[in-house]
C-alpha cells in the first residue's frame, strides 16, 4: 500500500517517449537540413542558371577595330 493507505504506489509515468540514438540523429538531421519543395528547387536552379549565363555573357571578345582607328584606341591590325 502507498502513503496513507490509498493503494499501491506507482512511479510517475514517463511522459517522454524513449528514443534511440538513431532516432535522435535523424531528428537532428531533419531540423538542420529541411527538405526543399519542388518550387523552391526550381527557383534555385533558375537563379543559378541565370547567374551562369550572365557570367559567361561578360566573356565576349571586343569588336575588332580597323587599322584606321584613332591612335587613342587599340587596333589589333596595327599591332601586327
Amino acid at each position: 500500500m502507498g502513503e496513507g493507505g490509498k493503494g499501491p504506489v506507482h512511479p510517475k509515468p514517463n511522459l517522454r517517449k524513449e528514443m534511440s540514438v538513431s532516432d535522435l540523429r535523424s531528428k537532428r538531421r531533419e531540423r538542420r537540413y529541411p527538405r526543399r519543395t519542388w518550387p523552391q528547387a526550381l527557383v534555385l536552379l533558375v537563379s543559378v542558371v541565370a547567374a551562369l549565363v550572365l557570367a559567361l555573357y561578360q566573356f565576349t571578345v571586343p569588336a575588332v577595330v580597323p587599322a584606321g582607328a584613332p591612335a587613342t584606341e587599340f587596333s589589333a591590325q596595327r599591332a601586327m
